[in-house]
């Protein structure tokens, strides 16, 4: 990795925003999450994605923040969360998510 690194011109907060800087011409290579590569590959013919076999566990937690919750809302976004860890909604994400079949 450090070999990588030194070569870094640019590490911009968010995933999006380095696919930006790179479409843009902004450096020769992207190390990015594989939905990037995969948005990619379907937007532009001329992407090469290269997918390790080893790589970092990179977790995205649902939370709600309760000052944006009203209590009319709560029922709610209390159901919305408990049905994000259902079978059905577990089931939908992997048919619909970057790494199907």
């Amino acid at each position: 990795m450090q070999g990588v690194w030194a070569n870094v011109i640019s590490t911009p907060g968010a995933a999006r925003a380095a696919r930006t800087q790179f479409e843009t011409g902004f450096g020769d290579a992207l190390i990015t999450y594989e939905l990037e590569g995969l948005l990619m590959k379907e937007a532009v013919a001329a992407v090469e994605m290269v997918v390790p076999q080893s790589t970092i566990f990179s977790e995205h937690p649902a939370v709600v923040v309760d000052r944006n919750v009203t209590p009319a809302e709560r029922p709610i976004v209390d159901a919305f969360m408990q049905f994000l860890w259902s079978d059905v909604a577990q089931r939908a994400f992997i048919s619909t998510g970057p790494t199907r079949g």
